[in-house]
């Protein structure tokens, strides 16, 4: 038969608010860390459980907030688009859905999830970085793997067993600072070229302070990084870790496994913490010593 009664309101139907914020995750870590700031302008889209948008897009105001008024009883997906010159920052990392990001690396989206009536959903959050200075990737204790810093000059490889699970590792660029000298833990002096920084966080969002086992460094330079940094002496090439408590360079080379190819242009070094590294050289310098990020 037919129904008779009367005929569902769909305007009746709650609604509840869906947001929050795009954030510059500027160590590239995938949490929200005090002083990390908003973005705004970031295009953002509502989606329903079959991929087609929701209502109009907004985009992100001045402090990076962004919300939708959606109905309640259905689910959804957030989507951001990735400005130029950015990548996504690694998903749901650091075990604090207040503070974490989101949104996959893969597609742009979040999860799908369900709007609840009663429950204003503002943990719906997108970190990105720019990839001009930082990039990330995930290693396990299975596969190991590897990430590549963000000039494409350096690489950290990891065996399998480095790590005790799935870790996410950030190459920090911390710019070419060049031409200045590095003291050596033997008292001598030499001039740094390509300096990096290399982070990494546990599942939980923990910082490690040191690998089960060693982790292979590469990393490729030019002569033209050697001339700019005033290094004239290509035989003495060497890769460095700062010591922090020293206020030292501690020289990696030589090493088991580690090697300089001055026909490849290469330096291949091992080491077993995160740290502060460098490329360093016989050369002409200033007195320097490194930057350093907080």
């Amino acid at each position: 038969g037919f129904w008779a009664g009367p005929a569902a309101n769909i305007s009746s139907i709650p609604n509840t608010t869906l947001g929050n914020l795009v954030w510059e995750d500027t160590n590239a870590n995938g949490i929200q860390d005090t002083g990390e700031p908003g973005m705004a302008g970031v295009l953002v889209k509502l989606l329903d459980a079959n991929g087609v948008q929701v209502g109009g897009a907004t985009t992100t105001d001045s402090s990076g907030q962004y919300s939708f008024t959606a109905p309640v009883g259905a689910q959804y997906r957030i989507f951001v688009a990735l400005p130029d010159g950015y990548a996504f920052s690694a998903q749901d990392w650091g075990g604090d859905d207040a503070k974490d990001s989101d949104v996959d690396p893969a597609t742009s989206q979040t999860a799908l999830f369900w709007a609840v009536n009663g429950v204003t959903d503002t943990s719906l959050d997108a970190g990105m970085y720019s990839t001009t200075n930082a990039s990330s990737g995930q290693v396990d204790n299975t596969q190991g793997g590897s990430v590549t810093s963000p000039d494409g000059n350096a690489q950290a490889s990891f065996p399998p067993g480095a790590v005790d699970g799935l870790t996410n590792v950030v190459f920090l660029q911390l710019g070419t600072v060049q031409g200045r000298t590095a003291v050596l833990a033997q008292s001598a002096s030499q001039t740094t070229a390509l300096i990096y920084k290399l982070e990494a966080t546990s599942a939980d969002g923990t910082p490690l302070t040191a690998f089960n086992l060693p982790i292979t460094l590469t990393v490729n330079y030019t002569d033209a990084d050697l001339q700019a940094a005033g290094i004239t002496d290509e035989t003495t090439l060497n890769f460095a870790v700062w010591d922090e408590a020293q206020s030292v360079w501690m020289p990696l080379l030589p090493c088991e496994g580690c090697s300089l190819d001055t026909t490849a242009n290469q330096v291949v070094a091992s080491y077993d913490k995160p740290g502060t590294f460098a490329l360093i050289g016989d050369g002409q310098f200033d007195v320097y010593l490194p930057l350093v990020i907080r």
